[in-house]
């Protein structure tokens, strides 16, 4: 069976309405794709559905991730096997601070004998990379943070889990210039730590995609998958936009 990400006819609704009607896509393992499409065609739809949000009911279709079919699964248990959604919004968590999150993050999913201190190595390393003062990890989960700081917090959360599934949902917006030039260097961390990882980028800017350069592009639109193939269609939508297709 394919052991990547394999979403076969799937429609999803919300409160009876449908967002997604009939897709089918394949992520095989090591790859790196885009998910284009303006504002309302179901990006964000689809990656709720895969991390099993509550409110998105799948009507048709099935998904696998390494063979197991997510619809047996929680959201906390797509998370422990390997599954990491980055929010468009990031929420913040009130009372509780960035360090306690990320070490119990860290111990649930990653290693659940770690000792606090060897943690704090860990977790000191990766805020060097991103350009983190580690007295924000004091500080309450993404309270009184930027678009960009929240959006820095994102991507340290990945290097941190390690996650075999990496969904990015427009990680551009609201992302300060300095942040977005860590992109790529944190997708390549991510690439190289683990070459069969799965990256899934989703925006509606084809700018982005000179920062990820993504060996394949799907572009919804308006609840159905219109595209799916190489990213030589960029050129094509920023000269026409997505009525080009």
């Amino acid at each position: 069976m394919f052991r990547g990400l394999q979403v076969s006819q799937l429609s999803v609704c919300v409160d009876n309405n449908p967002i997604i009607n009939n897709i089918s896509l394949q992520c095989a393992p090591g790859s790196i794709h885009a998910l284009m499409g303006p504002n309302g065609s179901g990006k964000s739809t689809l990656a709720y559905t895969l991390m099993g949000h509550p409110s998105y009911s799948v009507t048709q279709g099935a998904i696998y991730f390494q063979t197991k079919d997510l619809a047996l699964l929680q959201p906390y248990e797509r998370a422990r096997n390997g599954i990491f959604l980055s929010f468009q919004q990031p929420y913040v968590l009130s009372g509780v601070t960035w360090l306690t999150f990320l070490y119990e993050s860290y111990k649930s999913i990653v290693n659940s004998i770690i000792t606090y201190s060897s943690f704090l190595e860990v977790v000191h390393n990766y805020c060097a990379l991103l350009h983190i003062k580690t007295e924000v990890l004091h500080r309450v989960v993404n309270q009184g943070f930027s678009g960009g700081e929240r959006k820095r917090f994102e991507l340290l959360q990945v290097l941190l889990l390690k996650p075999q599934l990496v969904i990015f949902d427009e990680i551009d917006s609201g992302l300060d210039v300095d942040t977005l030039k860590l992109l790529p260097l944190v997708l390549d961390h991510l690439t190289k730590a683990c070459p069969d990882r799965i990256i899934l980028v989703i925006t509606h800017y084809p700018r982005i995609l000179e920062l990820i350069a993504p060996e394949y592009i799907h572009v919804l639109k308006a609840g159905a998958l219109i595209y799916s193939g190489a990213p030589t269609i960029v050129s094509l939508l920023e000269q026409g936009g997505y009525d080009a297709l």
